[in-house]
């Protein structure tokens, strides 16, 4: 029998010890150390010398022993969320790695590490000793990241109250079969021991058990010291309406697919979404330009229907909106013009004809081949600039679109522009000494990098 698979079948069989942990936080903590327990036994040892291969079998029957005594650290009141590694708890109980590197011999080492690098992680704890100490014992600083476990932080009412917003929209279209009501009761209970549970009231609705059933609360252990404290408290969530909850992703986590205009054809200037659910629960999603455009329809349509598929649990429902899907925009080009013409100027500076600064003036209508740019002054300057900023717009408003299944390049100006560009021109003086101060700062973040990385090789000089 392999070696992992014994120690599985003894870590079952034992019982919880009493700790300041709760059974189901023990058992997470346990099943993590199994599990990377076997990781470890199944590294090749074979490049290892014998007495680092004796030491190892050593520290890891020290390992055997603490998953099966099952008395683990647990968190203090150290401000992290999550799970979080901790060395050393108050109570003087040590996580895996620090309990293998004591009993071994090396409290003092494993004091140490705990004293700078109590809730770091193995690969951020920059200790030479620690190196020296793995590469005797014939481990690598993988094999000891693999074992060292996190803890949980206790739920409290305000982060597991924040859980079950962060998911209400979710919840609110799952459960949406009719329209859903501005409000939903749902109850949070949490035991001494940190375990959390959510449900319906006792006199809820159909729409909130559903409700209370599509929550997940948070990842939580009770793993603190104090224990967390019990409570058991029924609150009441606002729902936006499925309505509320489309407008929201169109503005902000969809967008309203701008790459998809403008294609060849007719310029379209809207666009319209029409969604609606029937009672079988088909969701029916269609777009429409003015003027007609299908090929800018379709692009639209086939981005936006994954996005919108959780609404096709939402009964009866109907959504509607128009938008510009001018791609050229005054304000577009304003601000295209404004990044990229700051270069182009400081690049055709002449001390004889560059001005402090510099206003230019682009316009342009729809299918124009290019964009006219002009200055009331400082002609020959201007035109160099225009020169290089007319490409570059060009490139910027350029889109993609599929052509017998291969993507191809498309600028069509599909509005009128009338932008106006004002700035201080940067002397190619000003620029070097900015460019060097920039090149300066990448040169101590690359510093701080290889600094890192060498590091890193040192820990893993022993896989």
């Amino acid at each position: 029998m392999p070696r992992a698979f014994a120690i599985f079948i003894v870590v079952i069989g034992l019982a919880v010890p009493a700790s300041a942990q709760p059974a189901a936080e023990v058992e997470r903590v346990r099943a993590h150390l199994v599990a990377a327990r076997s990781f470890v036994e199944a590294r090749d040892v074979s490049a290892l010398t014998p007495q680092q291969r004796t030491q190892r079998t050593a520290a890891l029957a020290i390992l055997d022993a603490y998953i099966a005594r099952g008395v683990f650290p647990v968190r203090g009141a150290d401000g992290y969320g999550e799970l979080q590694p901790r060395f050393i708890d108050a109570r003087g109980v040590h996580c895996a790695v620090g309990e293998m590197i004591a009993q071994t011999g090396h409290a003092d080492l494993a004091q140490a590490i705990n004293r700078d690098f109590e809730y770091a992680k193995v690969v951020d704890i920059h200790s030479s000793a620690l190196l020296a100490w793995a590469n005797d014992y014939g481990f690598t600083v993988n094999e000891l990241a693999r074992i060292q476990p996190g803890y949980s932080s206790p739920p409290t009412e305000t982060s597991v109250r924040h859980d079950i917003e962060r998911q209400s929209d979710e919840a609110m279209l799952a459960c949406a079969s009719s329209p859903p009501p501005s409000k939903a009761r749902i109850r949070m209970i949490c035991s001494r021991d940190g375990d959390v549970r959510l449900q319906a009231p006792d006199d809820a609705t159909d729409f909130e058990r559903c409700f209370a059933g599509a929550v997940e609360p948070g990842r939580y252990g009770g793993a603190m010291d104090p224990s967390p404290t019990a409570f058991d408290h029924t609150i009441s969530v606002t729902l936006r309406t499925p309505r509320q909850v489309l407008d929201a992703r169109l503005n902000t986590e969809l967008g309203l697919a701008p790459q998809c205009s403008p294609r060849p054809g007719p310029l379209a200037r809207t666009a319209t979404l029409s969604v609606t659910n029937s009672a079988d629960d088909e969701l029916k999603i269609n777009v429409t330009t003015t003027p007609a455009n299908p090929q800018i329809a379709r692009c639209i349509q086939a981005y936006l229907a994954p996005p919108l598929h959780d609404f096709r649990s939402v009964g009866n429902f109907t959504y509607a909106r128009t938008w510009d899907v001018s791609h050229m925009t005054s304000q577009a080009v304003q601000t295209a013009a404004t990044r990229l013409a700051t270069g182009f100027a400081t690049d055709c500076y002449d001390r004889e004809t560059a001005p402090a600064k510099l206003s230019l003036a682009i316009v342009a209508q729809p299918d124009d081949e290019t964009f006219v740019i002009s200055a009331k002054a400082n002609a020959a300057y201007a035109k160099c600039v225009a020169d290089k900023l007319a490409p570059a717009l060009r490139k910027h408003f350029t889109v993609t679109r599929e052509v017998g299944g291969n993507p191809q390049p498309y600028f069509r100006i599909d509005n009128a522009v009338d932008a106006r560009v004002s700035f201080t021109v940067e002397l190619p003086v000003e620029r070097a000494a900015r460019l060097e101060r920039e090149r300066k700062k990448e040169e101590a973040l690359r510093a701080a990098l290889e600094k890192q990385r060498q590091a890193e090789m040192r820990r893993q000089q022993y896989e």
